[in-house]
């Protein structure tokens, strides 16, 4: 035995790891960030598409018309929002693989499905084409699955 106060331990020290979380708390907190993410992102672009079209002059009944219209995602402004919708489900996904650390591409695909029936039944309410609402839905399931995948390998490490 030394006697040398500065020699470190020889003990193998390890860090305990975390327990897998709660399969419907991963699922609805990856439901409540792609809401939060989708509605945030939506209005920040929606005020910032009123405010350039105000500045061009239109007036007020014509910008309440014009953000109106822009559900299409044959639109700049549309194919703007589906990116930041694409973008939140990707959030999504990961987050409930993150705090599922078990089963995160079964609790993603279960993820994907619970939204992807929200956006069918408050979505397809007429205002989007039943082409732009599957291909939606299809980005919509991509997206999640990618971020599982992701918050998988996060995990594995």
């Amino acid at each position: 035995m030394q006697n040398n106060p500065y020699i470190p331990p020889a003990a193998e020290l390890k860090d305990v790891p975390r327990p897998p979380g709660s399969p419907i708390k991963a699922i609805g907190l990856g439901f409540l960030v792609d809401m939060v993410a989708t509605v945030v992102g939506g209005a920040i672009l929606g005020f910032s598409y009123a405010f350039v079209l105000g500045k061009q002059g239109l007036s007020h009944e014509q910008i309440t018309s014009a953000l109106r219209d822009q559900h299409s995602m044959t639109t700049t402004i549309g194919l703007v929002g589906v990116v930041i919708g694409t973008a939140a489900s990707f959030l999504g996904g990961w987050v409930c693989a993150r705090i599922a650390r078990r089963n995160e591409l079964r609790l993603g695909a279960a993820l994907a499905a619970v939204l992807t029936l929200f956006g069918l039944i408050f979505a397809g309410d007429g205002r989007l084409p039943l082409p732009e609402l599957l291909v939606a839905s299809v980005l919509t399931v991509g997206a999640v699955m990618a971020g599982s995948v992701l918050g998988r390998s996060r995990n594995a490490t």
